[in-house]
Parts: C-alpha cells; sequence; structure tokens
C-alpha cells in the first residue's frame, strides 16, 4: 500500500507541475506525448484519479498512519 500511495503522490506532483508550467503557456504533457491526443487524455486521467485518491487518503488519515508506522520501523 505504501508503493500505491508514493506513486499516487509523484503522479499528483507531476500534474501539479503541469499546472505551474501551463501558467507560463508550456504543457509538459504535451511536450512529452506531442500529437497523441488519446495519451494525453489517459494522462490527464491518471493524473485526475490520483489526485482524488491522495485527497481520499488524507482525509482519512491513512498516509498519517503509514507515516506512523514508517517511523516505528525506522527506530526498531
Amino acid at each position: 500500500m505504501k508503493v500505491l500511495w508514493w506513486l499516487v503522490l509523484i503522479i499528483t506532483i507531476f500534474g501539479a507541475i503541469n499546472w505551474a508550467l501551463f501558467a507560463f503557456d508550456f504543457n509538459l504533457i504535451d511536450y512529452l506525448l506531442g500529437s497523441y491526443a488519446i495519451a494525453m487524455q489517459v494522462v490527464y486521467i491518471v493524473i485526475g484519479v490520483s489526485g482524488v485518491i491522495l485527497l481520499a487518503t488524507s482525509l482519512t488519515h491513512d498516509c498519517c498512519k503509514m507515516c506512523k508506522t514508517h517511523n516505528v520501523d525506522a527506530e526498531e
């Protein structure tokens, strides 16, 4: 579950960076994928779903539980 959460976090950060660059008229996803409209749509859907998963896990405090578990493991 930790791997999925980290993957979702990285994808969401990538989406946030894309939005920041979009403010300067640069679309990173368009630059990377070119004219593949279907691939771009899939990437945007994945980023959106990742954001919803990250929000849901943050609201249920699963990410906090993982951090506490991680810290306990590090102390042992």
